[in-house]
């Protein structure tokens, strides 16, 4: 198909003549200011790269029978009645040449018939929906994934056969809802399509949650399996694993007995994932970083007047503080650097009694160390720890806001510990490193965009 097309300074302007390859008119019509005025038109369709309208224009508005098709006429997708700028009347569905449904709307809006589309058919009665149903592919609608029955266009049931549960292996799974809420049976999440689980309710209760490894799974669109069964008590997870989707993050929390014993906090980015491992044991927190390929412990112990913790990194003592509450006046404190808006920033933490030693894939471990407080037990701080991150407000590692070194900082104010950087003329930094209140070495002039690397080698 070709066609003839006038314009003026670059925009459709005039008559438009469009011809098939036999050469006979499909489409003839007059543009003003680049758009269609009157008469009938072949235009790309906006949700498709392969698709095209013929549609019919009066004094600009689309008016009359409308057809989309894929590449030559006769392929129709569908044709659509336009009357006052607004879908009215019929709505034909086509497959290979064939009627695979049809849809009366009125006013905009479905009324009567079947609204089919890629992957999901919808029945409408009155004006209102009574069933969808959802196939696996827009090529393969014999296989049924997901059946929805509304009753006055409210969800009431619904039938999947998108997934199976390895405690109750069926070739479907049903779910009712009522008022409009969900009250027995299996019901698949929809918020994520990655990640899924699937809740189980008794007379409106969540009693149980199915749920499956998400990374060995994420590419199961079509069916997955949930072999991880999870217990609910007062709306909680009681034993087994809760699940907190935030942008970029996902936390997974495992509980025992309504005792959380361990989390994951998964970081995803363009190209880019990490898994965070926190576990409680005994009077430790276990961290392990999967791509930095390093692990941690923080070792806490209390008594009436004294307060100790301990930081280890891949089996090394690195920080061993002890307080006596009434007796100390310790004073030390850390300066952590991030960069914000193009400019290195930094914050002044003056911790119980904490020191940084900062190396590359340790920050995140230093800084849960700092959050941990001695008016708080173990076990609190953990979960303290566990809220923070599942509720967004740890200080993640994004180019915003990121921690990439720090300082120690002694009693009297000066360089114990660490990497100090101070500000120079033309936005650049001067970056020093300290050993023992030593200065070992000094880098001038460096930039926002070099300071990382300065950091990284600076020790070397």
């Amino acid at each position: 198909m070709s066609v003839n097309q006038n314009y003026t300074n670059g925009i459709k302007e005039g008559e438009a003549i469009a011809v098939d390859e036999g050469k006979q008119i499909v489409a003839k019509g007059v543009y003003k200011n680049g758009k269609p005025f009157n008469g009938t038109f072949i235009e790309d369709n906006e949700n498709r790269s392969d698709n095209y309208e013929l549609i019919n224009v009066e004094n600009f508005k689309k008016t009359g029978l409308q057809k989309v098709f894929s590449y030559r006429l006769e392929n129709l997708i569908r044709t659509y009645t336009v009357k006052d700028d607004k879908l009215n009347g019929i709505t034909t569905f086509y497959n290979d040449g064939k009627i695979t449904g049809t849809l009366q709307y009125k006013n905009d809006e479905p009324y009567e018939g079947n609204l089919v589309e890629s992957e999901k058919t919808s029945v409408f009665k009155n004006g209102k929906i009574t069933e969808e149903t959802y196939f696996e592919d827009s090529y393969n609608k014999d296989n049924i994934q997901k059946q929805k029955l509304y009753e006055n266009g409210i969800l009431v049931k619904v039938k999947d056969f998108s997934f199976d549960i390895s405690e109750k292996p069926q070739s479907s799974y049903k779910g009712v809802f009522k008022n409009g809420k969900p009250y027995s049976g299996y019901l698949e999440t929809e918020d994520s399509r990655e990640f899924k689980q699937v809740n189980y309710f008794e007379n409106g209760i969540l009693k149980f949650q199915y749920s499956n490894d998400y990374l060995k799974n994420m590419d199961n669109f079509r069916h997955q399996s949930y072999d991880i069964k999870s217990t609910y008590k007062d709306g909680k997870v009681f034993d087994g694993v809760e699940y907190v989707l935030n942008k970029k993050q996902f936390v997974s929390k495992y509980w025992k007995n309504g005792v959380l014993q361990a989390f994951d906090w998964d970081l995803f980015a363009m190209h880019y994932f990490n898994r965070l491992h926190f576990e409680l044991k005994s009077n430790s927190i276990k961290i392990s970083d999967m791509q930095a390929n390093r692990k941690a412990e923080i070792k806490m112990e209390q008594s009436k007047n004294t307060f100790n913790k301990q930081l280890s990194i891949d089996g090394k003592i690195v920080d061993d503080t002890r307080k006596d509450y009434l007796e100390s006046k310790y004073k030390e404190s850390i300066i952590a650097y991030h960069e914000e808006d193009g400019k290195i920033v930094s914050k002044v933490i003056n911790p119980i009694d904490e020191s940084m030693e900062p190396s590359e894939g340790t920050e995140l471990f230093y800084k849960v160390y700092m959050m941990i407080k001695e008016n708080s037990s173990l076990e609190e701080n953990f979960n303290m720890l566990a809220e923070k991150i599942s509720g967004n407000k740890f200080i993640e590692e994004t180019d915003e806001n990121r921690i990439i070194t720090g300082i120690q900082i002694d009693a009297d104010g000066k360089p114990k510990d660490g990497i100090l950087i101070t500000p120079t003329q033309n936005n650049t930094y001067t970056v020093q490193l300290y050993m023992n209140r030593k200065l070992m070495k000094t880098v001038e002039k460096v930039t926002v965009e070099k300071t990382e690397t300065v950091i990284k080698n600076i020790d070397h």
